[in-house]
This record gives C-alpha cells, structure tokens and sequence, in this order.
C-alpha cells in the first residue's frame, strides 16, 4: 500500500517539528497569552484578536520551514 506525505514545519530557531494543525494551535495559544497579557501596549489597529492572531501567524511563519515526510500510519 502507498504511503501518503504529510506536511510538517520545523522551527529554524529551536529545531520543534510540528504539524500543521499542532504549529496553528501554537501561534494561537501564544497569541492569546500575549493579548490577555499586554492588551494595553498593543496599537490602537488591533481592534480585535483576530487580527492581531493574522499579524502574530504571519509574523512567527517566518521561523518555520516546511517539509514533506511520508506517513506511513495506514
């Protein structure tokens, strides 16, 4: 049976190998620890948290380099 590829980032910095969803889950996370934690140092342009998610996402992809492994779970 063929094997599927399977998408997965690797942080340049730290080495983390996360997939996609997990490396989404992350930016959130930190995203809304910074939020809750520094609201009132944030510009006035990030009216919601959405977007200031977009910018944080954009923001931290550029320390992840993405790659295609082989899945071999059936």
């Amino acid at each position: 049976m063929e094997g599927h590829t399977i998408k997965l980032y690797k942080n340049q910095q730290t080495g983390l190998i996360l997939s996609e969803a997990d490396l989404k889950t992350n930016f959130t996370r930190e995203a809304l620890t910074l939020w809750e934690d520094d609201r009132n140092d944030f510009p006035e342009h990030y009216e919601t948290f959405e977007t200031f998610l977009i910018d944080y996402q954009n923001q931290q992809q550029a320390n992840y380099r993405s790659f295609e492994k082989e899945n071999l779970d059936k």
